[in-house]
C-alpha cells in the first residue's frame, strides 16, 4: 500500500507543467521629461497587469522571482518525464539543476519508492493552473503559489491502474545556490486552486 500512496502523494506534491508563460518583468522605463537630469526609474510588474514605480531593491527581487518560477518550470518538466519513466533511484542532473534541500528529499522519496515498486505513469501530465509571486519568506529567497491540475496521470503497476494524480495547491521558496537559483522548501496541500 506504501508505494500506492507515496505515488499519489508525489503526484500531489510536484506535479506541474507549464500553459502559459509568466509575464516576465518590464526591465526599466525611463522618465518622460525635457530635463537632461532624468534617469530611467525602474518598474515592477509580476503578478500585475499594470507596470508600477518600484525601488531598485523591489525591482531586482522581482526578477529573482521570475528566474525562480522559470525554474519551477524546468522541474515541472523534469518531474513529469520521471513520472513517465517510472521514478528514480539517483538525482538526475536536471533534478541537481532545478532543486535541493527539503524539494530533493521529497521527490526523491516519491521517485524512488516509485522505481522500487514497478510504478509508472502511463498517461498524463500535471499542468500548471496559475502561478502567482508571493512576499519572500527571508532575504535571499523569493516566494510564489503554484497551483497545478494533474488529475489526467494516470499511474499503473504491472498493467493495474492503482492511482491517478490530483489538484496541488503549493507554496515554493527558491534561494541562490553556488550561484544557481534552486527550489529548496514546498508546503504542499492537495486541494483544488486556481479559481
Amino acid at each position: 500500500m506504501r508505494p500506492v500512496v507515496a505515488a499519489a502523494a508525489l503526484a500531489v506534491l510536484t506535479a506541474c507543467t507549464p500553459t502559459s508563460p509568466t509575464p516576465s518583468p518590464v526591465t526599466s522605463s525611463p522618465s518622460v521629461s525635457a530635463s537632461p537630469s532624468a534617469t530611467p526609474s525602474p518598474t515592477c510588474s509580476l503578478g500585475s497587469a499594470t507596470p508600477k514605480p518600484c525601488t531598485t531593491k523591489e525591482f531586482e527581487q522581482e526578477q529573482f522571482t521570475a528566474e525562480a518560477m522559470d525554474v519551477y518550470r524546468r522541474w515541472i518538466k523534469e518531474a513529469n518525464r520521471l513520472y513517465l519513466a517510472g521514478g528514480t533511484l539517483t538525482p538526475t542532473d536536471e533534478m541537481k539543476a532545478t532543486i535541493a534541500d527539503v524539494v530533493m528529499d521529497s521527490a526523491m522519496n516519491g521517485f524512488a519508492d516509485m522505481k522500487r515498486a514497478g510504478v509508472r505513469a502511463v498517461s498524463g501530465e500535471v499542468k500548471i493552473v496559475a502561478i502567482t509571486p508571493t512576499k519572500a519568506k527571508s532575504d535571499g529567497t523569493a516566494s510564489f503559489n503554484a497551483c497545478s491540475d494533474g488529475r489526467s496521470l494516470v499511474f499503473q503497476r504491472k498493467g493495474k491502474t492503482i492511482s491517478r494524480g490530483t489538484f496541488a495547491d503549493e507554496d515554493y521558496v527558491a534561494k541562490r545556490i553556488d550561484g544557481s537559483i534552486k527550489l529548496v522548501d514546498v508546503m504542499s496541500e492537495a486541494a483544488r486552486c486556481g479559481g
